[in-house]
């Protein structure tokens, strides 16, 4: 709401330059992230490859493509409820692509379960883990063919919410 304020006020000030700037700067930019996208998908950089499910690819790329068409729309539209429409759209459907386009090496790295698995020579039988509440189902899946039994201990701080 902030974003269409400020824009609506900075194009009635006869900015209508800056802003085509903008979004072509954006267009180009993304424009070019679409064509490294394309290239170590297909191709492959050395090997790496940004996603290994197909349909992940397809839609970062398509999110992509519509957002850099969206910028250029905002750009050669002449009216400014238009380009303001044009540009919040496109920001919308980058951040609605990316939520569900994060790539497969994040989500690895951001894995629990990868942690315990290469330190569970160093976890003894009977020994005591401590997890935080997030956590907590992680260690027990990992750790459950170590142990025969897998407690949960949830506690309350009185002064929190």
């Amino acid at each position: 709401m902030l974003m269409a304020l400020g824009l609506s006020r900075a194009l009635t000030d006869g900015k209508r330059k800056a802003f085509q700037r903008g979004a072509a700067a954006t267009a180009i930019l993304m424009g070019l992230v679409l064509l490294a996208l394309i290239y170590a998908q297909g191709v492959g950089y050395e090997g790496f490859r940004t996603y290994s499910q197909p349909i992940k690819a397809v839609m970062a790329v398509a999110g992509i493509a519509f957002m850099v068409c969206f910028c250029f729309a905002a750009m050669y539209t002449r009216y400014n409820r238009s380009r303001i429409l044009w540009i919040g759209l496109a920001l919308l459907l980058l951040f609605f692509v990316v939520h569900f386009s994060i790539p497969d090496g994040v989500l690895e790295e951001s894995d629990p379960g990868r942690l315990l698995r290469e330190n569970q020579a160093r976890i003894g039988s009977d020994a005591v883990v401590i997890s935080c509440e997030e956590a907590v189902s992680a260690v027990c899946w990992n750790l459950n063919g170590m142990r025969s039994i897998c407690w949960r201990t949830l506690y309350e701080n009185p002064g929190c919410g």
